[in-house]
């Protein structure tokens, strides 16, 4: 993704063309996509375009400089987020395949960079950065997924003289680290399924890596009024958390106050004294599991948990309506529904900002010492 200015433009593009040519390119190996921002995002190519890697050379070097001084970053992590990495576009997230962004950029951004950042965030993405100058350095640094995983240089030609900045290497990235907090619908319109949705929890706890350090767990019924279960701190292992799990019983009663329950979480469970780590920057989730609708009102809440940074799954079966789910959840893709409780356990291939995986293996940057 490029805005560097009309002088630097062609050393960039030189660039980017030097990156590519030690790639291995194609189908089945690395796919690449390309986007120029200035006033506009403009995209050059999607992943799916081209599958030899001469064609995306040719390409890139069929680059016009846009004519804009203007450089509005924020929309342009929107249109990769929206537009580059579904499965139409040639995006392969949903196969394991990490994705990965390189950012260069020469100054910066007019515009609000934070949703775009909390979207690419939200997908797994990896971001890099290449600063060229000063003035572009802190705002890369804030949307990288590390510091670390930006380069700075005074100057374009600076870049381009450095011979190849990027070494293509297989890395292990670390394990994730969560707050999640399981927000169950204990009302009669779960009723009988309490065993698919306690299986359902069990799978999610199943693929992560719980302890204090790394996932922390909660868990909590709501219906007319609100029950912990319990909280982040409560269990310090797996075993404890499944246990627990399983000794669930439902509350009963035919009413649902969905927006209180969200309200109460808020208050109660992602607060340090529950064990919540949100203070410290670990991520926050939240995974509300219902059968029915609310009675109150919901929207006003959910979006408060949103502004908090809390990333809200709604997941529902039965007669809880899917445009409900939708606006609970932190963005509509986010909300899953099934007719059946038994069909729970199919959301999870859609799960990959959760990591189940221990490990994910990637082709990454890395950046010379000389930085």
């Amino acid at each position: 993704m490029l805005s560097i200015g009309a002088d630097n433009f062609h050393l960039v593009s030189d660039l980017v063309i030097q990156v590519i040519e030690g790639l291995d390119i194609g189908r089945d190996a690395i796919c690449v996509t390309l986007i120029v921002y200035g006033a506009d995002p403009e995209i050059q190519f999607y992943l799916n375009s081209y599958d030899n890697k001469e064609s995306v050379l040719s390409a890139i070097r069929g680059l016009k400089y846009p004519g804009c001084y203007e450089v509005i970053l924020g929309a342009a992590l929107e249109e990769v987020a929206d537009s580059l990495l579904g499965q139409d576009a040639g995006g392969r997230a949903e196969e394991g395949v990490p994705q990965v962004l390189v950012v260069i950029s020469a100054g910066k951004s007019t515009d609000d960079v934070s949703q775009g950042e909390r979207a690419l965030k939200l997908a797994s993405v990896y971001t890099f950065g290449i600063a060229v100058g000063d003035s572009a350095t802190a705002q890369l640094e804030a949307i990288s997924t590390d510091k670390s995983f930006v380069l700075s240089a005074p100057d374009a030609r600076t870049v381009a003289s450095m011979g190849p900045i990027v070494d293509v290497t297989t890395v292990h990235t670390q394990r994730v680290v969560r707050d999640i907090v399981f927000l169950v619908d204990g009302s009669n319109y779960v009723g009988n399924n309490l065993q698919p949705v306690l299986d359902f929890i069990t799978e999610v706890v199943n693929r992560l890596d719980v302890r204090p350090e790394r996932v922390r767990i909660g868990l909590m019924q709501f219906a007319e009024r609100q029950l912990t279960e319990f909280y982040l701190n409560t269990h310090s292992t797996k075993q404890d958390v499944l246990s627990a799990i399983a000794q669930l019983r439902l509350m009963g009663g035919r009413a649902l106050n969905t927006g209180a329950a969200l309200q109460y979480a808020l208050n109660n469970h992602f607060h340090p004294k529950a064990g919540s780590r949100r203070r410290e920057g670990i991520q926050q989730v939240l995974v509300l599991i219902t059968g029915g609708p609310s009675q109150d009102e919901v929207k006003g809440i959910a979006d408060r948990v949103a502004l908090e940074g809390i990333l809200t799954f709604a997941v529902g079966a039965g007669q809880v309506e899917d445009r409900f789910l939708k606006t609970v959840a932190f963005v509509e893709n986010l909300a899953y529904y099934k007719i059946n409780f038994a069909d729970l356990s199919s959301v999870f291939k859609y799960w990959s900002c959760l990591d189940f995986h221990e490990k994910h293996r990637f082709v990454t940057s890395k950046w010379w010492s000389s930085q």
